[in-house]
């Protein structure tokens, strides 16, 4: 049978599950912030990549067709 621990051990063991659990809690939130900043970026770059196709597709008018060619460096069968 396990010898009872004393109450200063008991404090121990809780004080280094509370460091640990903050520890993990603030990278947590680090990780959490840069997830964020990447996710807002991604949606403003995809705003202005979704502008710029609108802004091509009417130049290119409602009637025209965009070619679907592959280029002529592409490796065709033969």
């Amino acid at each position: 049978m396990p010898e009872p621990r004393s109450d200063q051990q008991r404090l121990t063991a809780i004080e280094e599950t509370a460091g640990f659990a903050e520890h993990r809690t603030e990278q947590l939130e680090t990780l959490v912030n840069d997830l964020s900043t990447q996710v807002y970026e991604l949606s403003a770059r995809l705003a202005r990549l979704e502008k710029r196709l609108g802004d091509l597709e009417s130049q290119a008018g409602d009637d025209a067709e965009v070619p679907n060619d592959p280029p002529p460096h592409s490796h065709r069968p033969l």
